[in-house]
């Protein structure tokens, strides 16, 4: 089992999408839509749950994940070099609060760390 494969509701995405897809979010490159709301109190660090719509070059597939206890850097473009998930709960020792790791191969402004994370593919 490798690090995308323990994402929940990935194992669904690959099964529907081209075989040579497996595990490559790198395929994902244009960001639709990206929502986020504060959970954490006003005093606390800052923590949100959010909500990023992603799709291939040609819009042919489309992925919604669902983030929750989510921190890092939104600095977005609607166009990614690459998107890059990982479980890194257990490769990197990073603490309970970031588990999963959503980063663009090549814009470090673009790094979201979460505890929990989902994924789905919805039609375009």
């Amino acid at each position: 089992m490798d690090m995308t494969e323990r994402i929940p509701g990935g194992e669904e995405i690959w099964r529907r999408l081209p075989k040579g897809w497996r595990g490559c979010w790198m395929y994902f490159d244009t960001i639709l839509d990206f929502q986020f709301r504060r959970v954490s109190d006003f005093w606390d660090p800052p923590r949100y749950d959010g909500s990023l719509l992603v799709c291939d070059a040609s819009d042919t597939y489309r992925v919604r994940l669902t983030m929750g206890n989510m921190t890092g850097d939104f600095v977005l473009t609607h166009q990614l070099s690459g998107l890059d998930i990982e479980d890194a709960s257990y490769t990197r020792g990073y603490e309970k609060t970031v588990r999963y790791r959503i980063v663009d191969f090549e814009n470090p402004d673009f790094a979201i760390y979460c505890e929990d994370l989902s994924a789905e593919l919805v039609l375009p």
